[in-house]
C-alpha cells in the first residue's frame, strides 16, 4: 500500500512539473489535434492515449478507444476490422458477454481467437457497451489515425500487417511501452507526434504516410 501511494505521489509530481514545461508543445499540440480532427481523422490507440490527447484539445472523444484498453491478440483483430471498414461485429456488443475482472474492478469482453478488450471507470457492463457503441458510431466515415502501445501482450509482429492497410500511424515500443499516462507526459514523444502530425496533416489534404515507429525512452 505504501509503495503504491508513493507512486501515485510520484506520478502527480512528473505531472505538475511537465506541465509548465510543456505549456507551448502543449499548445501548439492542441491546434494540431484540432486541425486533424476538422479534417475527419480520429484518434485510435490500444489504451488511453487516444482519450488522453483528446482531452488535450478539449475535443469531444470522436473514437471509441477511450477509457479503455486492449489486450493479447484482440488488437489486432480490431485493427484489420478497422482497416477492412467492418466494425459491425463491434458495434453491437451484447452486455452479457462481459466477464468482471476483480483485481482491476472493471469489465471486459473476451474476444473470439484470443485476448480482450477492457473497459475502465464504468460501473456497469450495460454503461461500458452503451458508450463503446456510440463512440463506435463516430467513426463512422472517418479515417482512423492508429497510435498503438507494445504492451499487454500486443507485439510489433502481431500488428504489423493491419497497420501496413492504415493510412497513418505511430507504433510506440519499449519493451514494454509505457503506461499512456506516463507516455504523454514524455516530451520527445510530444515531440515527436507534434512534428509527425505537421509534416503528415499541415495541407490540409493529408497522403498516406509510412508507419512510424517510436523507441520508448
Amino acid at each position: 500500500m505504501i509503495s503504491e501511494l508513493a507512486g501515485r505521489i510520484r506520478s502527480s509530481l512528473r505531472w505538475r512539473l511537465a506541465k509548465p514545461l510543456s505549456l507551448p508543445l502543449r499548445r501548439k499540440l492542441k491546434i494540431q489535434l484540432r486541425q486533424v480532427d476538422e479534417q475527419g481523422i480520429s484518434i485510435v490507440s490500444n489504451n488511453c492515449v487516444a482519450g488522453i490527447l483528446y482531452e488535450l484539445a478539449d475535443l469531444p472523444k470522436r473514437s471509441p478507444t477511450a477509457g479503455i484498453y486492449f489486450a493479447g491478440a484482440a488488437y489486432a483483430r480490431f485493427l484489420e476490422d478497422l482497416a477492412q471498414d467492418r466494425l459491425e461485429s463491434w458495434a453491437r456488443i451484447d452486455p452479457s458477454r462481459l466477464v468482471f475482472k476483480e483485481e482491476q474492478s472493471c469489465w471486459a469482453l473476451p474476444v473470439q481467437g484470443g485476448g480482450e478488450l477492457v473497459f475502465l471507470h464504468y460501473a456497469s457492463p450495460e454503461e461500458a457497451v452503451s458508450k463503446w457503441e456510440r463512440r463506435v458510431e463516430r467513426m463512422r466515415g472517418r479515417i482512423p489515425f492508429v497510435i498503438s502501445s507494445i504492451q499487454g501482450g500486443i507485439t510489433l509482429d502481431s500488428v504489423k500487417a493491419a497497420l501496413e492497410q492504415i493510412p497513418y500511424s505511430m507504433t510506440v515500443d519499449g519493451d514494454p511501452a509505457p503506461a499512456a499516462d506516463e507516455l504523454v507526459m514524455d516530451m520527445r514523444f510530444l515531440r515527436d507526434l507534434s512534428v509527425f502530425l505537421g509534416r503528415t496533416f499541415q495541407n490540409g489534404n493529408p497522403e498516406p504516410a509510412s508507419p512510424k515507429l517510436y523507441k520508448y525512452p
